[in-house]
């Protein structure tokens, strides 16, 4: 079910029983809701894993020479106003998941790159399956051809134009005009987070929506898929659980 701003509001101030009390402005409340939205977020994207919310594209990394562009530096958009988490409001970059570089049929992992600590090699190289690429994430990109836009860099710079493909989850919407719609679904965990907060700031009893909020925390985790499907072992400290019920000791991992 989805939900504009000005409902949640509205929800949020019956939950809080203040309904005819001004003691806290739409404003302050407006921030109440969004601070939920992005913790309803964290949740969801930690819940569902690498199938929550992630945008999957692909980039061209420019080899020295290309018109216009500064080479081994690859930027991407990291706003969408449709699909996403909510299509009507626009979402930035969460965090990136996986960076890969593309040679036909493999898509070879990259690592992040420490600009402050490593070593850095600017010598063009030709890339192949076992050159060590690394990236490093520019956010915001002064050098965008449009504002917002981040970018990546690549060491070494590659003496062709490589392809690259990335995948982040963007970050959590930002609720600003009445008639923004919040899409994530659960939207009692909105309304009640935001109207604690709401009593919290009056200094009035919370512990009956904090155990409401902690059931929806649960629902959340509950609803959410098995990160391994069909697989009963549970990797332990000194041991591991077979069928998911005995535990055999070997000594080691």
């Amino acid at each position: 079910m989805t939900r504009t701003l000005i409902e949640l509001r509205t929800l949020a101030r019956e939950r809080a029983d203040m309904t005819d009390s001004v003691f806290v402005s739409d404003a302050e409340l407006n921030d109440y809701i969004n601070d939920a939205i992005a913790e309803l977020h964290d949740l969801l994207s930690a819940a569902y894993g690498s199938g929550y919310n992630q945008i999957t594209i692909e980039l061209t990394v420019p080899a020295p020479g290309g018109f216009g562009t500064d080479p081994g530096i690859a930027e991407f958009p990291i706003t969408v106003t449709t699909g996403g988490i909510d299509r009507d409001v626009a979402a930035g970059l969460g965090r990136l998941v996986r960076v890969g570089a593309i040679f036909g049929n493999d898509n070879i992992v990259c690592h992040q790159f420490d600009v402050s600590t490593n070593r850095i090699d600017a010598t063009p190289k030709s890339w192949d399956r076992e050159t060590d690429i690394r990236y490093n994430l520019i956010y915001p990109y002064a050098g965008a051809t449009k504002i917002g836009t981040a970018a990546l860099e690549f060491f070494p710079v590659p003496t062709v134009d490589q392809t690259v493909q990335i995948r982040y989850i963007l970050a959590a919407p930002v609720l600003a005009a009445d008639s923004d719609v919040f899409g994530l679904g659960f939207d009692t965990f909105v309304v009640v987070a935001a109207a604690i907060k709401c009593l919290a700031k009056q200094q009035d009893d919370t512990r009956t929506l904090e155990r409401e909020l902690g059931r929806q925390r649960e629902r959340i985790g509950n609803l959410a898929p098995p990160k391994d499907i069909g697989q009963t072992y549970t990797l332990l400290r000194n041991g591991y659980r077979r069928d998911g019920a005995d535990y055999d000791w070997n000594g080691d991992w």
